[in-house]
C-alpha cells in the first residue's frame, strides 16, 4: 500500500526540487533517472559496477534470503578492502549503509533491488 503525506485533500509530498534544496544539491546537477532493466541480474549488475571481478565470482556469493536474491555485506565490505580505486571504495560502503540502514529487510544481506537501484544511478 502506497502511503501518501496529506491533509485533509491536499498532498504535502515534497518534490524532488524541494528534496534537492533541502539537501542543498544543485539543481543544475544532470539528474540521473533510474530505468529498470530486467536482464540485468545481481552479479551483472555488481560486476559491471566493480569492472574488474567476473560475474561468476559474485554468483558464487549470492544466496536466497526469503525468497530473494542477495549478497552478503561480509563479502561487499572485502570487496572495500581490495578496492584498488578510492571513489568505488566509497560506493561500496555506501552501497553496504544503503543495503542496511535505508532497505534493511534481510540481516546482513544486501538484496538484489538494492543493489541495481544503487548501480543503475551510480
Amino acid at each position: 500500500m502506497l502511503k501518501r503525506f496529506t491533509f485533509n485533500t491536499f498532498d504535502l509530498t515534497l518534490t524532488i526540487e524541494e528534496y534537492q534544496a533541502l539537501i542543498s544539491l544543485p539543481a543544475d546537477r544532470g539528474n540521473k533517472s533510474y530505468i529498470y532493466d530486467r536482464k540485468l541480474t545481481l552479479q551483472r549488475s555488481l560486476s559491471k559496477f566493480m569492472g574488474d571481478i567476473h560475474a561468476s565470482e559474485i554468483k558464487k556469493q549470492i544466496k536466497t534470503k526469503e525468497g530473494k536474491n542477495c549478497i552478503p555485506i561480509n563479502y561487499l565490505i572485502n570487496l572495500v578492502r581490495g578496492c584498488l580505486s578510492r571513489k568505488k571504495g566509497l560506493s561500496l560502503i555506501a552501497l553496504c549503509i544503503y543495503g542496511t540502514v535505508i532497505f534493511p529487510r534481510i540481516k546482513r544481506y544486501v538484496e538484489e533491488e538494492v543493489v541495481k537501484i544503487f548501480v543503475g544511478i551510480e
